[in-house]
């Protein structure tokens, strides 16, 4: 009787050992490349408009970060616009679409967007709001990522 106790033991040790290595999460960061251009309406015929290079990086610990660079005009003025944005993300379906939630900012010393005028676009912790996204793969590592508003764009991913 205790050769099928002990037997049992190893066996539902190794089964878990071996699950555990099966689904042991993999920190491979995907990175998204775009370019970018929003305009928004603020009462002017041609709006605010943002034009920016961005790489979208995302991990498998449900975070990631959107690395912008570029500029905004607003009226006669134009900003310089080169900042990074850290983001959480939660799948809410298994149809591609996700909750994304700002969390925070590093602004660089060329980066002279007042915050304001950027929050036009993408608004951050401080109003703890929830970006729903909508991601489908098309072809050779291309995705488009659509939102709720139903802005959408395109990018390619690294492998």
């Amino acid at each position: 009787m205790k050769k099928y106790i002990a037997a049992s033991i190893i066996v539902v040790t190794t089964a878990l050992v071996s699950a555990a290595v099966v689904n042991k999460r993999n920190d491979n960061i995907k990175i998204c490349h775009s370019e970018v251009v929003w305009i928004k309406d603020n009462g002017t015929p041609n709006g605010i408009s943002l034009k920016s290079k961005m790489s979208i990086l995302t991990s498998n610990d449900n975070q990631g970060r959107i690395n912008v660079y570029g500029y905004i005009k607003d009226k006669d003025a134009t900003y310089r616009l080169d900042r990074a944005i850290y983001f959480n993300y939660q799948p809410v379906d298994k149809k591609g679409n996700y909750a994304v939630n700002f969390t925070s900012s590093s602004i660089t010393t060329s980066d002279n967007t007042p915050d304001d005028l950027f929050s036009n676009f993408i608004q951050l912790e401080q109003d703890k709001i929830k970006y729903y996204v909508n991601i489908t793969k098309m072809e050779d590592n291309i995705y488009i990522l659509k939102d709720e508003a139903y802005s959408s764009f395109t990018c390619h991913v690294e492998k």
